[in-house]
């Protein structure tokens, strides 16, 4: 043997440090770029400030809350009385007394008030069925609710009515 090796104590080809940041800088810069498109391509408006940022000249009247639980929608489409506290019940009454100032309910002359969307489960049913029973039952006028959802009606569940009988 004329020259002994020389050597490093470390590896020259896998280091471990330099595999180890680069791994966990590369796993927070993905998590941050799916989150950053995520984002990006929500279209979607999820609170009021967000319409009212798109909206300008047009007033909000209310927001309903969404529910998660059935339960609570089914009691409260029931057992909508005056003295339930739910906080469906509370939004919808919110809804109505902002409506008394946009339209007059006290009057003798008809009103329309239209839900609508472009898309399904949103809660128009809900919001029309509970603001026509509280309309009708604090203000004692009688309200005429018509369903008109041709693919998926849902109003006759409510007030349990046969789904195959005749009419809007």
């Amino acid at each position: 043997v004329i020259d002994y090796p020389i050597s490093n104590s470390a590896p020259i080809s896998p280091k471990p440090r330099l595999i180890y940041l680069s791994s966990l800088i590369g796993g927070i810069l993905i998590f941050y770029l799916i989150l950053y498109c995520w984002f990006f391509f929500d279209n979607k408006i999820h609170n009021k400030e967000q319409l009212s940022n798109i909206l300008d000249d047009i007033p909000i009247i209310c927001e309903i809350p969404f529910i998660k639980d059935e339960d609570e929608l089914s009691v409260s489409l029931k057992n909508n009385n005056q003295n339930s506290r739910s906080i469906l019940n509370e939004s919808v009454r919110m809804l109505i007394s902002n409506l008394k100032f946009m339209i007059d309910l006290q009057n003798k002359k008809s009103n329309t008030i239209i839900f609508t969307s472009s898309i399904k489960g949103e809660g128009k049913t809900l919001a029309s069925v509970n603001t026509a029973i509280n309309i009708s039952n604090d203000h004692n006028k009688k309200v005429l609710l018509i369903g008109t959802d041709l693919r998926n009606p849902q109003i006759h569940k409510t007030f349990g009515v046969e789904k195959n009988q005749r009419g809007l």
